[in-house]
C-alpha cells in the first residue's frame, strides 16, 4: 500500500508500521465544513464542490485498511500533528507490530481520550 493516498474529500497517510490515518473533510464528515453546509441548507450541486474546513474527521486505519474504532470529529491541525507522531510510533508492548483488532481498538480509544482533553 502506498504511503499517501488522495481521495475526493481528503487523504490517507500510511506509516512504516502499517497503520494509517484517514483525514477527511466534507459536508458528510464530522468537521466544520459539515456545520457550514448545514447552516447554508446547501443544495446537492454545492455538496460536490471543493470544500475547505478549519478541522477534519480522522480515523485510525489498520494495516488491512480497516477503520479501527470510531473516527474522531472536529480534529484541529495541532491535534492531527500529535496523532501523526503517536500513530507512527505505536507498537505493541511486546515491540511487535502484528496488530490485533483489540489492540488497535484500545489505541483508538486512547487517541479519543487524548483528543477530548
Amino acid at each position: 500500500m502506498r504511503a499517501f493516498t488522495q481521495s475526493q474529500n481528503g487523504f490517507t497517510v500510511r506509516f512504516r508500521n502499517g497503520l494509517g490515518l484517514s483525514v477527511r473533510w466534507s459536508p458528510f464528515h464530522y468537521c466544520e465544513a459539515r456545520k457550514r453546509m448545514e447552516d447554508r441548507k446547501a443544495d446537492s450541486r454545492r455538496l460536490s464542490q471543493a470544500i475547505d474546513s478549519h478541522d477534519a474527521e480522522v480515523a485510525l486505519m489498520s494495516p488491512d485498511g480497516e477503520v479501527c474504532g470510531q473516527p474522531l470529529g472536529w480534529v484541529s491541525p495541532e491535534f492531527l500533528a500529535t496523532m501523526f507522531v503517536r500513530v507512527r510510533d505505536f507498537t505493541l508492548p511486546s515491540g511487535r507490530i502484528d496488530f490485533t483488532p483489540d489492540a488497535l481498538e484500545l489505541f483508538s480509544e486512547e487517541l479519543k481520550e487524548e483528543w477530548s482533553k
